[in-house]
């Protein structure tokens, strides 16, 4: 035998098998190069050429046949493909299926804290330094802290929060002595703080008091820099000892207490908090009122919410030691108990720790809220059997008589569209008046609005839709504001930048 005759017998052999095992599903032969008209004259005659495709054809008809699924043994069209792996020595199978591991709860207040600025808003606590048993003295924690602060880097802070101290010029040197409930902090700075506008002065010193007021029993700083010579941080000068209320980007007051009367008629109701959302700004716990033990939602009876200051080197509550030192605020929500006795309720302690809350005691018929500043609050009941109190918002849409949950400063909004807006408002007859502004200062559109309760102690609330004309865009001001009924001033505004596509 000749190696031609040989090598003609292997290649034969070779195309047989690539016929017998060939997928039947391949390229249609309307779209193959079979069918393609060759671009130039091919050495075979054309009935050559349709004799050895006709020979193709049969053989692949005739290798799909035999290869035909049956009941019995699927075909190659029926095999399951092939995973990557298949060797099963080289890859143990697992013995259970791994799933996320959940972010734990805090089970504690953590003092070893720093805040990271966001312009125009409260500042945000992140992880700080840890002391652990080698920071004894409360003025060697400040200092740790501020330290800690300078050397945080931006690329390790949170999306949307800023470290306004990375990169600027304070070097780390700090000296700290405590007096009372105030810490005095002495920076030594190389030259003055860098800040490119006021929003950026304010985020600094912002950073620096809460940090400085994190520590326990400490209410207050005053920061001078370089041996006591007074600290200027931009077109901010530090001249006086601050708390973090006057800082924190609030202008309205938070109120000091607020009464309500509800049904006390019916017995045994217990006031539950069924949900508390905290987003860093703002704060809305809400109440339901619940009877027997199907739950039934009943009438609230009378309430009372008051804010005062709070000692947090004490017990927010409970019966364990991750209950000790809450906030530096504590709102308490109290309902009139109409049990007969006293409602038997046993404090339970909820740790949060997250600006701007920290825990929560509830102990029926009273829920103890513990707060790290004085931000504005608000009341108002959605109906007989719920209390909703919200704690903060964004500054730029908050006021002592109105409330803006959306649109937020910022928002996007479109021509030609209804614009939603949602919130609260405490006006004379319900009223609120509202106007749309160019950049130029210039009104656009205005009107007014009912919420769902006038002047009161408690808020109401509105829900309502602005038109927007299809000619408006750019950059426009959405302003709210009660007209007094006294002078037709305007009171209470609230400014919330837009832009409108």
């Amino acid at each position: 035998m000749t190696d031609e005759r040989q090598d003609d017998e292997i290649l034969g052999r070779a195309l047989a098998r690539a016929i017998e095992t060939m997928d039947v599903n391949q390229t249609p032969y309307e779209r193959s190069r079979i069918a393609t008209a060759p671009a130039r004259r091919s050495i075979f005659g054309l009935w050559q050429f349709a004799a050895a495709a006709a020979a193709i054809l049969l053989a692949v008809a005739f290798g799909s046949w035999l290869t035909r699924p049956t009941d019995s043994q699927p075909g190659v069209a029926a095999s399951p493909t092939a995973s990557a792996t298949t060797s099963s020595a080289a890859t143990p199978t697992p013995t259970a299926t791994a799933s996320p591991t959940a972010t734990p709860a805090p089970t504690l207040v953590d003092h070893d804290k720093i805040y990271l600025a966001r312009p125009g808003l409260p500042p945000i606590a992140v992880a700080g330094p840890q002391f652990g048993n080698t920071v004894v003295t409360a003025s060697d924690r400040i200092g740790s802290r501020i330290t800690g602060l300078r050397a945080y880097r931006q690329s390790a802070a949170p999306s949307g929060l800023t470290n306004y101290l990375w990169g600027n010029s304070f070097q780390g040197g700090v000296a700290v002595a405590i007096a009372a409930d105030l810490a005095k902090v002495d920076l030594q700075l190389e030259q003055p703080f860098s800040a490119g506008d006021h929003a950026a002065a304010l985020a600094i010193l912002q950073q620096l008091v809460y940090t400085a007021t994190e520590e326990p029993g400490i209410r207050g700083a005053l920061f001078t820099q370089n041996g006591g010579q007074p600290l200027s941080i931009g077109d901010i000068h530090v001249d006086k000892p601050l708390a973090r209320e006057d800082v924190f980007a609030y202008t309205v007051v938070a109120p000091k207490s607020i009464t309500w009367g509800g049904d006390d008629a019916i017995p045994h109701v217990v006031a539950k908090l069924t949900s508390v959302i905290n987003d860093g700004t703002t704060t809305r716990l809400t109440f339901l009122g619940t009877s027997g033990n199907t739950e039934t939602p009943t009438a609230l009876p009378s309430f009372s919410i008051a804010l005062d200051p709070f000692d947090d080197r004490q017990p927010v509550g409970g019966k364990t030691a991750a209950a000790l030192n809450g906030g530096k605020y504590q709102l308490r929500v109290e309902f009139q108990w109409n049990g007969g006795g006293t409602s038997g309720g046993v404090a339970g302690t909820t740790i949060f720790d997250q600006t701007p809350l920290r825990a929560i005691v509830s102990a029926n018929p009273v829920a103890l809220i513990e707060l790290d500043d004085a931000r504005p609050w608000r009341a108002y009941t959605p109906d007989k059997t719920q209390l909703v109190v919200e704690i903060g918002g964004d500054p730029r849409a908050t006021s002592d008589r109105i409330a803006v949950t959306a649109p937020k400063p910022g928002d996007i909004a479109n021509s030609g569209a209804d614009l939603r807006v949602t919130g609260s408002a405490r006006v004379f007859e319900a009223n609120v008046s509202w106007r749309l502004s160019d950049s130029t200062g210039k009104a656009v559109a205005n009107g007014h609005f009912n919420a769902s309760l006038g002047s009161s102690a408690l808020w109401g609330t509105f829900d309502t839709r602005i038109p927007l004309q299809a000619n408006v865009r750019g950059n426009l001001t959405l302003e709210l504001f009660e007209s007094s009924p006294k002078d037709g001033s305007e009171q209470g505004l609230v400014a919330i930048p837009l832009t409108v596509r």
